[in-house]
């Protein structure tokens, strides 16, 4: 069975069930009923004003909703909101400064007053403040007052305010209970792969099999000859559901004599709790699936193994993978979305780090991962993102129309995926627009998507949708870089650009189109 990623199944109920013939209601209709009593709207409310936005603007921020509705969100959310705080939008790294240091203070103690004189809160902070992020300037704290809501809108040093508890999660019946995970085994179609082979000891010896799409439209093979880098001296951080422990190649077998001098590093940042202050991290192994399939697109190693094994885009690159979610669907979970953001905010501070895949996302903007995006972005990292992918039936949904966040934001390369056929056939469940950037071929005519590394070792699988379009960029990325690692993230892209199809245009949907990485690794200056 073909497994498709990024599954946002939540897209598809909610369009399919606004028809022209329903009435959603809007912000003032709800309010105009319900403000005076200050009763929360329902969740159904909140989910069809979201969904209202992602129509008209095919975005969401909480910034764009009344005190009302952020209000009432907050108490399907544990009545824990984020507040960004700082010196205007771009204050977002916190360098600990006394302006810092007070501004914070000020907006802790702001909330524990209001809180208190409405009996709503306790004398102790370390009640009400459940968290902030070290390097970054924004935290958690609870909140259940209205007045705390409006006051904080109105503090001009406050830059976001956001019900992060707030699940966005409404499921049909087929809906997979966590999108996009799986840890099924499949045998690959000898028509899905060729064997690489290479020269060793003056035997021509084959060292894994080569992914359909590799070869057939992407050249990644023969950008491998070039320099004989592979990726070699690059890291790849990943942010995702965490790393097999199963799978020999993407443990003790990932350095070997064919793929040498490399190294995979693993960590959990993501707590398995409803709890929201929780910090229980629950380890680095992947229990859905989705992450292990990752770091096999992007770095799985040359290898001689039995019948040998699929073979990652950069196969002599490093890797380090941090389980920062349950599922690839974050508007599920908020553990989930702090996971992201703190795997964003530590891949930052690492210097080897040159390059961050996330295919992962939601249709809702999130303050603290805009921050840790930004924070990254702004260290030089490369950061690539999934357009999305939705499963069921799309013919009038119109949700293929919606990039998903955060590949929709300017700071990320967004990457979407194509089917076998015509010039740019559309795969249908991926989604596309003018934020993508890269398109790349990754579904056949019979519905394979691409092989890969199983969960359990000695094992294979297939992966498709955006997901694995994303990883594969990410490792064409860290062969471009290999060429010549005095490079930066621009001039990286710039030559990735110039290696696609469609450059110097860009296309409303598909961006610059499908990436030769062969030409790519010739385009470095």
């Amino acid at each position: 069975m073909k497994k498709i990623f990024l599954g946002l199944t939540i897209i598809l109920f909610l369009l399919q069930s606004c028809s022209k013939d329903d009435v959603i209601p809007t912000e003032g209709d709800l309010e105009n009923t319900q403000a005076q009593s200050e009763k929360p709207l329902s969740k159904t409310e909140i989910d069809k004003i979201i969904m209202k936005s992602l129509k008209m603007k095919r975005d969401f921020h909480w910034k764009d909703v009344s005190d009302h509705v952020l209000w009432s969100a907050l108490q399907y959310g544990e009545n824990v909101l984020t507040i960004g705080y700082g010196n205007g939008i771009d204050d977002f790294e916190n360098k600990s400064t006394v302006y810092q240091k007070k501004v914070k203070k000020d907006i802790i103690d702001q909330v524990i007053a209001i809180e208190n004189k409405n009996n709503l809160g306790v004398k102790q902070d370390s009640k009400l403040l459940l968290n902030e992020e070290r390097d970054l300037t924004f935290l958690d704290m609870r909140v259940r007052a209205m007045e705390t809501i409006i006051t904080l809108r109105k503090n001009p040093k406050v830059r976001y305010i956001e019900p992060i508890g707030y699940n966005f999660s409404f499921q049909t019946k087929q809906a997979a209970k966590s999108p996009g995970c799986g840890r099924e085994i499949q045998n690959l179609n000898p028509n899905d792969y060729k064997e690489f082979f290479q020269t060793i000891n003056g035997i021509n010896k084959s060292i894994g099999k080569i992914p359909w799409n590799f070869y057939s439209y992407h050249k990644i093979d023969k950008a491998w000859t070039e320099g004989n880098t592979a990726g070699k001296d690059v890291t790849v951080g990943i942010i995702d559901t965490g790393t097999s422990t199963q799978q020999y190649l993407l443990n003790d077998g990932f350095e070997n004599d064919l793929s040498f001098r490399r190294f995979i590093t693993k960590y959990g940042i993501f707590a398995d709790s409803w709890w929201p202050s929780s910090t229980d991290y629950d380890g680095y192994n992947d229990r859905c699936g989705h992450g292990t399939s990752m770091a096999s697109v992007i770095g799985a190693p040359f290898n001689d193994m039995g019948n040998r094994a699929p073979i990652g885009v950069a196969p002599r690159c490093n890797l380090v993978t941090y389980r920062a979610a349950g599922d690839v669907f974050l508007d599920d979970s908020f553990q989930g979305r702090r996971g992201v953001a703190k795997a964003f905010n530590r891949l930052a501070d690492r210097s080897d780090v040159k390059i961050i895949s996330l295919s992962m996302g939601g249709v809702i903007s999130w303050g603290n991962i805009e921050d840790a995006v930004k924070r990254a972005t702004r260290k030089g990292k490369l950061i690539f993102c999934a357009a999305g992918t939705s499963t069921g039936l799309l013919a009038d949904a119109g949700a293929q129309n919606i990039v998903i966040f955060p590949a929709r934001m300017r700071q990320t390369v967004a990457v979407t995926g194509l089917e076998e056929g015509a010039v740019y056939e559309e795969c249908d469940k991926c989604h596309y627009g003018s934020e993508v950037m890269f398109s790349v071929l990754m579904e056949r005519n019979s519905d394979r998507t691409v092989p890969v590394l199983s969960y359990y070792n000695a094992k294979t699988d297939y992966v498709g949708g955006s997901s694995v379009a994303t990883a594969m960029m990410a490792g064409v990325a860290a062969l471009v870089w290999s060429k010549d690692l005095s490079q930066n993230r621009e001039q990286v892209l710039r030559a990735m650009k110039r290696g696609s199809h469609l450059y110097p245009n860009k296309d409303s949907r598909y961006g610059y189109g499908m990436i030769n990485a062969l030409r790519a690794v010739n385009f470095v200056e």
